[in-house]
């Protein structure tokens, strides 16, 4: 992996570590222990088990995309290459879908031009999936509870994501865009890279392939959802299942649309929000939101670190130097 890279994720582990610390200590340091230490550690395998499906199903997701654009790989390399990904999770931004595109580059010759527009289409698919995750507490609470809180926040999201698909999906909008960026020496360069990942989004964002791969992540994250229930069950934490839906959705869409590292911040401090606003102790809620963060995201970045030294040895033949600045890929024999 790219030295910078390499730098850039210790970074990130330490400055995580010490938002941690932060975060421990702010809520009281003896709350979140002594709720530590009251987990049922039975819950743990069946809660990672949880994890490691949902991870699993968007790996099905990702082999549709590839079919979608033309890129034939098998069932079994295409999950070994969105594990790989995982390796980048507290990368920031789109930078963890660069690995894949890099290996898939220097695996096949796939133009990273070509494949790239997947990465958009994977995080505006988790938006999609976790909005009707949203949609469906949003609603179901604001009809008991009478509170516009749900269903307005519900509604804004998903009419900004409904206006970005739109207008991705308008072909003179997007084709003069195309065509502006070809104006002068250097716009005239990236012109037909930028028309060949349209090309590839404008497909990816089909009326079918959304409904496909949005179901898709719909199920993953209903699947990590359940994992976040029985986290907080595991705690004693009594919160109704639709509530936690939307405590889980609506933190985890902020740090997507954050594009901090893994999120990082941004929905710990929306879970906290929440959970308090629910009623519950801020040293528990501290206590099951860390957990459930070491079990998703650290427990994913384990995995990925593993998939991508296996997928480099058995597929490519040797290690592989991955910038994911620009999805280059350098095999190491």
């Amino acid at each position: 992996m790219n030295k910078r890279v390499i730098n850039w994720i210790v970074t990130v582990i330490v400055i995580s570590v010490l938002f941690y610390l932060f975060f421990v200590l702010f809520t009281g340091a003896g709350a979140v222990f002594g709720a530590l230490e009251s987990l049922r550690l039975a819950w743990i395998p069946p809660i990672l088990g949880l994890v490691f499906l949902a991870y699993l199903i968007r790996g099905f997701r990702w082999n549709f995309y590839l079919r979608e654009i033309g890129v034939r790989v098998g069932q079994g390399e295409g999950q070994w290459l969105y594990f790989s990904g995982l390796s980048m999770l507290i990368t920031p931004m789109m930078l963890s879908g660069a690995i894949k595109v890099g290996l898939v580059k220097a695996r096949l010759g796939a133009p990273i031009s070509t494949t790239f527009p997947i990465v958009i289409a994977e995080r505006l698919t988790d938006l999609i999936g976790m909005l009707a995750l949203m949609l469906i507490a949003g609603v179901v609470l604001s009809l008991f509870n009478a509170n516009a809180y749900y269903i307005g926040t519900t509604v804004f999201v998903v009419g900004f994501l409904a206006v970005f698909i739109g207008v991705m999906r308008s072909k003179s909008l997007c084709q003069r865009g195309v065509a502006w960026l070809g104006r002068g020496r250097l716009r005239r360069r990236i012109q037909e890279p930028m028309a060949n990942a349209y090309a590839s989004i404008y497909s990816l964002l089909s009326p079918r392939a959304l409904a496909v791969a949005g179901g898709i992540g719909f199920v993953s994250w209903a699947v990590q959802w359940l994992a976040f229930y029985l986290i907080l069950r595991g705690f004693d934490i009594e919160i109704g299942m639709l509530e936690t839906m939307f405590i889980f959705a609506f933190p985890t869409i902020l740090g997507v649309v954050s594009q901090l590292p893994g999120g990082i911040g941004a929905e710990e401090g929306g879970m906290l929000a929440l959970m308090v606003l629910a009623g519950q102790e801020s040293g528990v809620s501290v206590a099951a939101i860390l957990m459930y963060r070491i079990l998703t995201l650290w427990f994913g970045l384990l995995l990925g670190v593993v998939a991508l030294k296996y997928y480099s040895v058995k597929y490519i033949g040797g290690d592989v130097d991955v910038c994911a600045a620009n999805g280059q890929a350098e095999v190491k024999p």
